[in-house]
């Protein structure tokens, strides 16, 4: 096998394991929500299962499946909170964040599941885990 083949299976499975953690961990918070006796995210610090709060939902300026940059500062700055899934207009995107918490150390994580209300359940596209201290101020 030439080093060529080698390279471009490396970046392959690189990008899997990238797109694989941005899609499929929201799709797992969803799951959670919706599913209570789930196994919930494991503490990066002392590997306890975590808690979820209640999430809270906001409207993005993005519509359909619109491309945005999908960062901790992005939601920071153009996140609007709203009251229920009936606030959001047609074609347009919206956002739960949902903050884990440890029962045993107190690690808190926020995690952001971007979705588009196409139906009941609604389309995810995209979302991701933040550090809770990036978010701590504009949750509170």
């Amino acid at each position: 096998m030439g080093l060529d083949v080698i390279l471009g299976v490396i970046s392959v499975a690189c990008l899997v394991i990238i797109i694989g953690g941005r899609i499929f961990i929201p799709l797992y918070i969803k799951y959670y929500e919706k599913n209570p006796n789930a196994q919930s995210p494991k503490c990066k610090k002392c590997k306890t299962r975590m808690t979820a709060g209640d999430g809270t939902l906001y409207l993005i300026p993005a519509m359909f499946d619109m491309q945005h940059e999908e960062s901790a500062e992005y939601y920071l700055h153009n996140a609007k909170k709203i009251k229920d899934e009936s606030q959001i207009p047609k074609g347009q995107r919206a956002c739960y964040m949902y903050v884990f918490r440890c029962p045993q150390c107190g690690e808190k994580i926020v995690s952001v599941v971007d979705f588009l209300q196409n139906s009941k359940d609604g389309m995810i596209c995209g979302g991701d885990i933040y550090p809770y201290e990036r978010f701590r101020d504009f949750l509170e």
